[in-house]
């Protein structure tokens, strides 16, 4: 038989642990959940009628109580407490069933053991929870930087997109801005190679007497558009 002790929100229950079960008393569970023991053994007595679980869950062992003598008292294990847990109504009711669940997800440890006489094997315990805690903290930041960086790609891919669309939308489908006329023939093009094609489309417009549009571009602003067939002209034709 050992000891083990649940720490939480100011409570500290010192538990049985016998084969591997951790044993509280009907006292103990009431003041886990903050309830009398009389709901602690209605909800237990009931775990057991509809056959929940079977009576190996409850056994009694001897307790010293203050007056120095030993009496034997009832203990239910944990598998019992967990199921107490999930049927009483009360805030700390709620506060443990939290902790379970955290408990089956492993992010919280269930019971924290009181250290051993041996100090290196509580170094050892100790250095143990810190490791598995640092993991849990690493594997969480991992995943925060993974999620980080999925979002960024795809801003990434919809800045693009818009990009692409708002060079190819035109308020007349036979105006359309250099860089736009570009991709569609298939040209490649510096900035300052498209400023310059710009200037020669606009004064070719101006003296054949072709009217010029306009168009929003992401990354300059509003620019001229210009008539095919004054592209055409100025850059070639589709092909």
């Amino acid at each position: 038989m050992s000891i083990v002790k649940y720490q939480e929100h100011g409570l500290d229950l010192a538990c049985r642990v016998e084969d591997g079960q951790a044993w509280m008393t009907y006292e103990q569970v009431a003041e886990l959940f903050g309830i009398d023991r009389t709901r602690a053994v209605h909800h237990a007595r009931d775990i057991l009628e509809t056959k929940e679980l079977s009576s190996s869950v409850c056994a009694e062992y001897a307790q010293t109580a203050s007056d120095g003598k030993s009496y034997q008292k009832v203990h239910l294990n944990q598998d019992m407490v967990l199921h107490i847990g999930y049927r009483v109504r009360s805030e700390r009711g709620s506060e443990f069933r939290r902790w379970a669940t955290m408990v089956l997800k492993g992010e919280a440890a269930p019971l924290n053991r009181v250290p051993p006489s041996d100090p290196l094997v509580a170094q050892a315990e100790a250095a143990l929870a810190l490791t598995q805690t640092a993991l849990t903290i690493t594997k969480e930041f991992v995943r925060l930087r993974d999620e980080q960086e999925a979002i960024k790609l795809a801003q990434a891919c919809v800045e693009e997109r818009v990009t692409q669309l708002e060079e190819h939308r035109q308020p007349d489908p036979e105006f359309f801005t250099i860089m736009a006329w570009a991709k569609l023939i298939g040209m490649r093009l510096t900035l300052p190679r498209a400023a310059g094609l710009g200037r020669r489309a606009s004064n070719m417009s101006e003296r054949l007497g072709y009217s010029m549009g306009t168009a929003l571009d992401p990354r300059f602003g509003t620019v001229n558009t210009y008539h095919v067939d004054i592209l055409e002209q100025v850059m070639g034709a589709r092909e």
